[in-house]
């Protein structure tokens, strides 16, 4: 396997386009945030997440696929904040939807900064 070589978003030359995607989630299982393009990856560059109440929740690569992050443990109106990090904090497989994914039917809303890399 060739290493790619990274790509930062603050890097004019590098082509990608920060893009922002809403979410307000309330379904238990795999729930797709960005659809996938092929040939490329989704790297997340910043989360804020808040839980209405307790709830697990974790990143996917693909639904039903390899979880790409820990589990988040939620207590009745926690939050989740990951500042912007110009190398991102996890990316998908190639060609693969980044998924979220809750533990129970319990609305999750906020907003993730994303880029395909």
């Amino acid at each position: 396997m060739t290493a790619r070589p990274e790509k930062y978003i603050l890097d004019r030359s590098s082509g990608i386009v920060p893009q922002f995607q809403g979410v307000g989630v309330e379904t238990s299982g795999d729930t797709t945030l960005v659809a996938a393009r092929y040939g490329q990856r989704i790297r997340v560059y910043a989360v804020s997440l808040f839980s209405a109440d307790d709830v697990v929740i974790y990143f996917r690569s693909d639904a039903g696929g390899t979880a790409i992050t820990g589990s988040f443990d939620f207590h009745p109106r926690g939050d989740l904040v990951m500042p912007f990090s110009q190398v991102g904090w996890f990316e998908t497989a190639d060609g693969a939807t980044l998924e979220i994914n809750l533990s129970a039917a319990v609305y999750v809303g906020g907003v993730i900064v994303y880029g395909y890399v």
